[in-house]
């Protein structure tokens, strides 16, 4: 029986995260499941994900996060995982601290987006509001919802 495109991504999600974690470790598997959670990373963010969330990795696991096959440079200093990568690290955040943790990052991204994403400029007014309804989609997607009806209304 032959795969589906969305089964032969999910396996090489699972290789990506596994040979990733069998080259760093956990604690390093740990931060990047951490990282999944924002649309996009910086790497001033992941440290500070790194400082609140993760402070039992060493601290080259910022880099390490960011120059992996599991990121993907996107523009100067901004980088995202690949989506099935994402989804995996995810589901795998959620299994092992539950939403719990969710909430407490999408509490944390929505702060720090806050105070870093403050210019008046279309690129960055854009990368707040899609990082504020990431945040805000898996920890209160009523809210998120309200939101985009709202913007497209």
């Amino acid at each position: 029986m032959p795969t589906t495109n969305q089964e032969r991504e999910i396996r090489i999600a699972q290789r990506r995260v596994e040979g990733f974690a069998q080259q760093f470790g956990e604690a390093h598997r740990n931060l990047a499941r951490h990282a999944a959670f924002p649309l996009v990373l910086t790497p001033d963010l992941l440290y500070q994900i790194w400082a609140n969330f993760v402070p039992e990795a060493p601290w080259t696991a910022v880099a390490h996060v960011l120059l992996s096959r599991l990121c993907r440079q996107v523009s100067y200093e901004m980088y995202e995982m690949d989506i099935a990568d994402r989804n995996l690290l995810l589901r795998e955040l959620k299994e092992q601290f539950g939403q719990e943790r969710f909430d407490e990052l999408g509490e944390f991204l929505l702060d720090y987006v806050a105070q870093r994403l403050t210019d008046d400029d279309a690129d960055t007014q854009d990368l707040r509001e899609a990082q504020e309804w990431t945040a805000l989609a898996y920890t209160k997607p009523n809210e998120v919802a309200r939101q985009m009806m709202q913007r497209l209304g």
